[in-house]
């Protein structure tokens, strides 16, 4: 499937990503993926955790089910914690981009 958003676009061939023109591998994508720990200590947060070890701030955008963009943030600090108040119940995607183009997808569950 081919993602766009804006000037941005990403395409899924099997297990290699393309965005905006850049192949990346399996490994690139999954590196970022297990380096993002999402946690929710309460029902009003989603803690979003990078274990990265360069200090390069990581964006992320909050989309629906239905692949509305909800909210994008960038990540400047390790831990970051995201507000979701004013959200309704239910089941979110969150992409996250590096610096490196890495583009990673995790479920969060607001409740």
């Amino acid at each position: 499937p081919i993602i766009a958003d804006g000037d941005n676009y990403e395409i899924n061939i099997g297990n290699i990503k393309i965005h905006n023109g850049v192949g990346l591998a399996v490994e690139d994508v999954s590196q970022l993926e297990d380096a993002l720990v999402i946690s929710y200590p309460n029902s009003d947060e989603v803690w979003i955790q990078s274990t990265l070890t360069h200090d390069e701030a990581i964006s992320f955008k909050l989309y629906n089910l239905q692949g509305q963009l909800l909210a994008s943030q960038i990540m400047e600090e390790k831990v970051y914690r995201f507000n979701t108040a004013g959200l309704p119940k239910g089941m979110y995607l969150m992409q996250f981009e590096d610096g490196f183009g890495r583009i990673a997808t995790k479920k969060v569950l607001v409740r």
